[in-house]
């Protein structure tokens, strides 16, 4: 199939797939979101926090999903000639924005790269205060 442009080159991809249950052909995205289905008469998507684990078993890539409207693990199988393809791009995107988690969230943030602490709470400790919590109760 055609590459994906999701950023970071060669990450992801679209792959053939064959829903079991109906026979539909359609087509899996493996992005840096999750995972897109494209069937002839539904679209599906799977946000990658949502992904719990991938498997794969003669030809068939199983993927195990956390539903939270139902709080269960959704288990889906798809047909695939290439089902070991779709596991490991899946697993690259899942190490790849792990790794990419505390990078992007301080680029995005205007403020550059300090932290933005307020200057006096480090610097001095309050000493005198506890010394209230000691007065015993008469």
């Amino acid at each position: 199939g055609p590459k994906s442009t999701a950023p970071g080159g060669d990450l992801g991809g679209e792959f053939q797939v064959e829903d079991p249950v109906s026979g539909d052909l359609g087509t899996l995205q493996v992005t840096l979101d999750g995972i897109m289905f494209i069937f002839p008469n539904c679209k599906y998507f799977i946000e990658l926090k949502d992904i719990k684990k991938c498997t794969t078993k003669k030809g068939v890539f199983i993927l195990h999903e956390y539903v939270a409207a139902r709080r269960e693990i959704v288990v889906r199988k798809y047909k695939s000639q290439s089902a070991n393809e779709i596991c490991y791009a899946v697993l690259c995107v899942f190490s790849m924005v792990a790794a990419a988690k505390p990078a992007s969230s301080a680029s995005s943030a205007a403020g550059g790269t300090q932290p933005t602490f307020p200057s006096n709470t480090a610097a001095a400790p309050n000493v005198a205060s506890p010394t209230a919590v000691y007065k015993p109760n008469l």
